[in-house]
């Protein structure tokens, strides 16, 4: 995914299918961290401008049809995906 670039593959894709054929991961949320930094450790590359868009493209992922500021189930969730899938 890349925000602020992509909009694909967008809110309506079929993550959970994915999953469940060990195509994709899932998210186990952990204590909330910094969701920025969380997100580049994770392999989200994005310039700082790019921030709603980065929120967007993760709540399509990770947090369908949730809207709204960043809040403290987004960065649980990030801070989670950043230990269990740290980019190489």
């Amino acid at each position: 995914m890349a925000p602020g670039r992509k909009i694909d593959p967008g809110p309506l894709f079929d993550w959970p299918r994915l999953v469940a054929k060990g195509l994709a991961v899932s998210a186990a949320p952990a204590d909330p961290g910094d969701f920025l930094e969380d997100a580049r450790r994770f392999g989200y590359r994005f310039a700082p401008e790019h921030l709603p868009a980065l929120l967007t493209s993760f709540r399509d992922r990770f947090r369908p049809g949730v809207t709204g500021p960043l809040d403290d189930a987004d960065r649980a969730l990030m801070a989670g995906l950043a230990a269990r899938w740290p980019a190489a």
